[in-house]
């Protein structure tokens, strides 16, 4: 994936990059008039004195397949531009006039012919024009070989402040400059549609709803890119006072679904619990906006949308940030994809602010942001599955880890009393028998006293030893006590027990021990056997191998003692002959 993601991104800058061939031209002039009541005829504003007219700005000439550009900050809902552009030579052939971005709901554009009569194209969005009658997604209009002079009026309507390109295409650039926007948009919207389905596939498969909550949040963005790019209108024409609060709404929805995906994706609660809290506030605060531009008047839902969009990915890339400190590493691979989405962002708030020349190219980087981050989110979500699946195993094997460590005495290495008591309840309710060896070291107060407690526990380390590999599958040895220990021998009679009995007492008996240099020492062990019987209990069982222990302790120690007769207690048990 990671070569299909350098190969898309090859693709989109050669596509963006694509050098022009044209040669630029120059707007001469640009007026401005504000027609705040929106009502002003052409005779109206032929009648405005020179001094009504407002000098708008020229941007810097973009070197780029347009021929000129220049914005204006018109701030009002409907405006007159008078432009003056230089003639067109013999054979240049029909030239156009494009308006960027296609926020302009409604144009028209007036000239005077040779007889001093005025005349009136009216575009809207939408319609097919241009070369080959292609739809177009920003308005454009055929500057008219007619025209007496080059002095042109154009009456515009928008719903939201202009800032807005006027650009000057001959037929052949204007052909390139489509093919080419055609290509890279198709692009950045194909790769969305692909990672939306992709991550859904992956929320059916794991079961996990941050890959629902990331579709939710690819598809509003690609349905807001398709609005503010003028591609929606192509399919589903809207009228204004629909469309912007629609777009309102979606850059509010769009806060919402990042802020709900950036929290589940880096796991905030874990990472920085306090951010956490915070983007639950945050997240009911986008939604509510976003309901609230829905319904509200086209200056405040506008304000709501702005405020939210223009706080909410800062928010995001400081919280990413701060869990990364944190030593998240999801955050570490959500701030790389970020970034570039960021970065587009910057370039589309600078270019409506008029910080920046609108252009071709400033309509693309929140485009081609979105598409990267879509690819490398999806990406990172991928190896988010192969993370998580490490983290549970490792947690998994912790787990597993600390309960042998709940259950198992560090000192030997068998189980503990905790251990022996849950292995004896298992095997005493499958009702298949069981022999009890309660044992114990003879002596073993005596042997530490005389020669310390490091002797002591190597003692008892070597029982343990000789204990585990005296066991057969199944069976359970445990230290339950100081010096005392015992064995479990899973459906046993007693016959065997004193077999695996004697021949441990046999081989810890022989066993020589060096508490020092030079000195040589034996220990012996006492025990007894305990057979369960229909309705023993594990207290009870134990308390009657605990019984024989001692009994064999009486009897002079270092020997095994049996229940061999019934109803009795204590007494010596005949040792078979191959123990």
């Amino acid at each position: 994936m990671l070569a299909a993601l350098s190969r898309l991104l090859l693709l989109i800058g050669l596509l963006a990059g694509l050098p022009a061939s044209a040669a630029p031209q120059r707007v001469q002039q640009l007026w401005g008039w504000a027609d705040d009541a929106g009502r002003a005829s052409l005779a109206d504003v032929l009648a405005l004195a020179p001094q009504q007219w407002r000098a708008l700005p020229a941007g810097r000439l973009v070197e780029q397949p347009q021929q000129a550009a220049y914005w204006s900050d018109l701030a009002t809902q409907t405006c007159w531009l008078r432009l003056k552009l230089p003639r067109a030579g013999a054979a240049s052939g029909p030239r156009w006039l494009e308006l960027r971005p296609g926020v302009v709901s409604a144009a028209t554009l007036h000239w005077r012919d040779a007889q001093g009569h005025w005349h009136g194209t009216d575009v809207r969005p939408g319609a097919t024009a241009g070369p080959l009658q292609l739809p177009t997604r920003n308005l454009l209009l055929v500057l008219p070989a007619e025209a007496a002079d080059d002095t042109l009026l154009l009456r515009l309507r928008s719903p939201t402040p202009f800032n807005l390109s006027l650009t000057v295409w001959s037929e052949h650039d204007y052909l390139a400059d489509f093919t080419r926007e055609a290509l890279l948009f198709g692009l950045i919207y194909g790769v969305m549609l692909v990672m939306i389905v992709y991550n859904l596939v992956l929320d059916v498969a794991v079961r996990d709803p941050v890959y629902r909550v990331y579709s939710l949040n690819m598809l509003v963005s690609l349905v807001y890119q398709a609005l503010i790019q003028g591609h929606a209108q192509l399919i589903w024409p809207l009228p204004e006072v629909e469309l912007t609060p629609l777009t309102n709404a979606l850059v509010a929805l769009n806060c919402t679904t990042a802020l709900m995906f950036a929290n589940r994706f880096i796991d905030l609660r874990r990472w920085v619990p306090g951010a956490a809290r915070g983007f639950s506030a945050l997240i009911g605060v986008a939604a509510l906006g976003s309901v609230g531009c829905l319904l509200a008047p086209a200056g405040p839902s506008f304000a709501v949308s702005m405020l939210l969009g223009g706080t909410t990915p800062m928010v995001i890339l400081g919280t990413a940030l701060w869990a990364w400190r944190a030593g998240s590493r999801t955050a570490g691979v959500f701030l790389i994809a970020w970034t570039l989405y960021l970065l587009g962002v910057i370039v589309w708030a600078a270019r409506w602010l008029g910080l920046m020349e609108p252009s071709g190219w400033t309509d693309w980087p929140i485009a081609i942001g979105s598409a990267l981050e879509a690819a490398l989110l999806s990406l990172a979500l991928a190896w988010r599955i192969r993370l998580l699946r490490r983290e549970r195993k490792a947690l998994q094997e912790a787990g597993e880890q600390y309960q042998r460590l709940m259950l198992q005495d560090e000192l030997t290495g068998v189980l503990n009393r905790r251990g022996f008591g849950r292995q004896l309840e298992s095997l005493l309710e499958q009702r298949r028998g069981v022999a009890l060896v309660a044992l114990d070291v003879d002596h073993f107060k005596q042997f530490n006293d005389a020669w310390g407690h490091p002797a002591g526990d190597a003692v008892l380390r070597k029982l343990g030893t000789l204990l585990k590999a005296t066991i057969r599958t199944g069976d359970v040895a445990a230290r339950i006590g100081g010096e005392e220990f015992v064995l479990l021998l899973a459906h046993a009679r007693e016959s065997e027990a004193l077999i695996v009995a004697e021949r441990l007492r046999r081989a810890f008996e022989a066993t020589v021990f060096e508490p020092r240099a030079g000195t040589r020492v034996n220990c012996t062990l006492s025990m007894g056997i305990a057979v369960s019987r229909a309705g023993d209990t594990p207290a009870g069982l134990l308390e009657r191998a605990d019984a024989l222990l001692y009994a064999a302790k009486r009897n002079g120690r270092n020997r095994v003692m049996s229940q061999h007769q019934s109803g009795e207690g204590t007494g010596p048990a005949p040792v078979p002959a191959d123990a």
